[in-house]
This record gives C-alpha cells, sequence and structure tokens, in this order.
C-alpha cells in the first residue's frame, strides 16, 4: 500500500511497496508449472494388444522383464539374475551395431513398472531403436 507521507519527508525517495505484488506473481509462476503438466498424467495403456501389429523386419534381440518382484531377466533366451546382470549382457550385445533393434517381451498381467523397468535397462544400455511385442487384436 501507498501511505500519504508528511511534508518534510516528501523530499526523499519514496517507492510503493512491491513485496504483494511478487508473491502473487510467484504464486502464479508455481500454479502454472504445477499444472502445465497435468495432461501427460491422464494416458491410458491398453498392453500388449494392437491392432496394427506388424512383425519386425529385421532380427532383434528379445528382452524380457520378470514377471515378479526379484524374478529372472531373460535376453535372447539366456537367463540373468538381475537388472545390472542383463544390462552389462545387453552391452555386450549391441557393442558395434548401433542399429540394432530390441524387441521388449512382456506378459500382459505384468505390472507396468515391470516395462518401465525394461525400458531403463534398454535405455542405459545404449539401445537405439526399442518396440515392445504386442499381439494382434482379434476383431
Amino acid at each position: 500500500m501507498i501511505h500519504a507521507v508528511p511534508d518534510d519527508v516528501a523530499d526523499e525517495n519514496v517507492q510503493p511497496n512491491l513485496t504483494p505484488l511478487i508473491d502473487v506473481v510467484f504464486m502464479l509462476i508455481v500454479f502454472l508449472l504445477l499444472t502445465a503438466n497435468a495432461a501427460q498424467y491422464a494416458v491410458t495403456v491398453d498392453l500388449p494388444e494392437a491392432s496394427s501389429a506388424t512383425p519386425s523386419e529385421r532380427e532383434a534381440l528379445v528382452l524380457q522383464p520378470p514377471e515378479t518382484e526379484g524374478g529372472a531377466w531373460g535376453l535372447d533366451g539366456q537367463s540373468y539374475e538381475n537388472a545390472a546382470a542383463v544390462r552389462q549382457a545387453l552391452v555386450r550385445a549391441l557393442e558395434g551395431n548401433d542399429d540394432q533393434a530390441l524387441v521388449i517381451a512382456i506378459d500382459a498381467a505384468a505390472s507396468s513398472q515391470r516395462l518401465i523397468d525394461a525400458m531403463d535397462v534398454a535405455t542405459e544400455a545404449g539401445a537405439k531403436a526399442v518396440e515392445i511385442s504386442t499381439e494382434k487384436r482379434a476383431e
């Protein structure tokens, strides 16, 4: 608020208090930042069926995440006890072959966290082309 000042102080540099205005601007910025990403959280995922499922045209590595917590991972038919071990094997398999495709084969009843874990392993290992294995939806 701007207050009237006595005449003997009127010659000094008098400025309005901007603190409430700055508080409101910061609150607006925080509100806009929190609501800007709200649409991203409303994604519906129906796995693993797809109406446009087509076979991959190139030979790919097959990564199988565990169906339960602490279960065994699979990479091209070989079993690995944890994510770190399968990541190392995947790094070795992808060395020197930048365009090697990787297919994640996951059970339809598996939790979405297993799919996220598999995608993390693939990304950390350096896979550039990752596909999710699906079955053609019955029509």
